[in-house]
């Protein structure tokens, strides 16, 4: 929808799908009770609950991108959604604290969490100064930020990899508390650092094979030409093709990625 939505809907469409989000949550807490109040949180993993954080994102990335970036950054962030999500959050703790069947933190929590975070983004990618700034900038933390990805899509097993690993030994292991986290951070960077190396740094190298640039007609024209597009991508498949047989080194007309990828 993103994709093949005119420019000018951007922003409309991405903020609908930030309000859609609590609405899910407000929908599945409601229809799926057990599903929260077990802790499985099934429902709450599927994408429409993570709307309003990707959202987010996306609507930071469209306000650097029209030149707002700076000015929302340094005048409204500040003064508008940062007070206002933040009190949202505190609100949203309280209200589960006493009435916990609202599933408060869940349902308006979140989506405060994503104004908290989408100050934090910002703020970051202005850069912090003094001795914060001076920390964050050490190379362990930048690391992490490089094999962050990582961190998140396997931080969710380790913990019952360990219990299932102590229940074979015989042992029970509790997952919670600060041995849990010691040892599930640990083996999570493990994993994240060993994609990075294998996985993801090889595959971000394959971008070198493809040519990208700025033009004005973007994904529109190939949606416009899709034939073209593919008969371009085929002749410069052949074209590689027969290069290789041949052993030359004359470069085949780069795929068209340009025009696939520009918006």
């Amino acid at each position: 929808m993103v994709l093949f939505a005119p420019r000018r809907w951007l922003v409309p469409v991405v903020a609908a799908a930030v309000c859609l989000s609590p609405l899910y949550r407000l929908f599945a807490v409601i229809r799926f009770p057990l599903d929260f109040t077990s802790g499985e949180l099934a429902r709450d993993a599927f994408t429409p609950a993570w709307l309003d954080s990707l959202g987010a994102g996306a609507l930071l990335a469209l306000a650097t991108q029209r030149g707002l970036g700076v000015r929302a950054a340094t005048w409204s962030l500040p003064r508008v959604v940062l007070p206002i999500t933040g009190t949202a959050y505190v609100l949203a703790l309280l209200v589960y604290q006493y009435l916990p069947d609202t599933m408060a933190h869940v349902i308006v929590g979140d989506l405060a969490v994503s104004g908290l975070l989408y100050c934090l983004v910002a703020a970051a990618s202005r850069g912090f100064g003094g001795p914060v700034g001076q920390v964050l900038e050490l190379r362990p933390f930048v690391y992490l930020g490089k094999i962050s990805y990582g961190i998140y899509v396997y931080h969710p097993f380790p913990p019952a990899l360990l219990a299932l690993t102590f229940a074979r030994l015989g042992a029970r292991y509790e997952q919670s508390g600060l041995l849990n986290f010691a040892l599930s951070t640990a083996i999570t960077v493990a994993i994240a650092a060993a994609s990075w190396r294998f996985f993801e740094k090889p595959l971000n190298g394959l971008k070198r094979h493809f040519s990208y640039g700025m033009g004005a007609s973007g994904l529109h024209w190939a949606c416009s030409s899709p034939a073209y597009a593919l008969e371009c991508c085929f002749k410069s498949t052949m074209e590689r093709a027969t290069c290789s047989q041949r052993g030359s080194r004359v470069r085949p007309t780069p795929l068209p990625v340009r025009h696939l990828f520009q918006v």
